[in-house]
C-alpha cells in the first residue's frame, strides 16, 4: 500500500503537483515510516512549495531513517542553504563525504556552501567604527544621536 502511495506521488511530481504529490507521500510515510525515500521525496516536495523549514525536517527524517541514504545529505544541505545555515550545511555535508567521499553533487556543494560560510562569517564580523556611524546618521548632540557612539550596535 506504501509503495503503491509512493507511485501516486511519484507520477504527481512528474506533473510538478507538489501540493498533491506531498499529501500521497505523508500517507505513505504513516503507514511505513522506514523508507528514507519517501522522507527523501516529501523532502523535495517540500523544498518546490518553498517551505524550507518542512524541506529540512523532512531532510532530517530522512537521515534519521537511514544514516547512510546520501540524498538525504543532499537535501538536507540544500535545506539549511536555503535557511542561510552555513555553518550547519557545511557539517551536513561533510557528514555525507564520509559516507561517500566521491559524490560529485556534495563536493560541488561543499566548495559553495563553504565560501557562503566565510562570506557570512566575515558579514558577521564586519563592524562600524564610531566615526563612521556619527558620518553615516549625521552624529552630534543636534540630531539626537550620541557623539559617544562606541556602545551603539547594529543589526543587519
Amino acid at each position: 500500500m506504501a509503495e503503491a502511495l509512493k507511485a501516486e506521488g511519484n507520477a504527481l511530481v512528474g506533473l510538478k503537483d507538489w501540493a498533491g504529490a506531498a499529501q500521497k507521500y505523508t500517507e505513505a510515510i504513516a503507514i511505513d515510516s522506514s523508507k528514507p525515500a519517501y522522507h527523501s521525496n516529501l523532502a523535495l516536495c517540500y523544498e518546490k512549495l518553498n517551505n524550507p523549514s518542512a524541506f529540512k525536517e523532512a531532510a532530517l527524517k530522512c537521515i534519521e531513517v537511514d544514516p547512510s541514504f546520501i540524498k538525504g545529505y543532499y537535501r538536507l544541505a540544500k535545506a539549511h542553504s536555503l535557511l542561510w545555515e552555513y555553518e550547519q550545511q557545511v557539517s551536513v555535508i561533510e557528514r555525507g563525504l564520509e559516507i561517500d567521499s566521491t559524490n560529485v553533487d556534495l563536493l560541488k556543494m561543499l566548495q559553495t556552501a563553504t565560501r557562503n560560510r566565510d562570506n557570512m562569517a566575515r558579514y558577521e564580523q564586519t563592524t562600524l567604527t564610531p566615526y563612521a556611524v556619527r558620518c553615516y546618521f549625521g552624529g552630534g548632540a543636534t540630531n539626537n544621536i550620541p557623539t559617544d557612539v562606541s556602545s551603539v550596535s547594529f543589526v543587519f
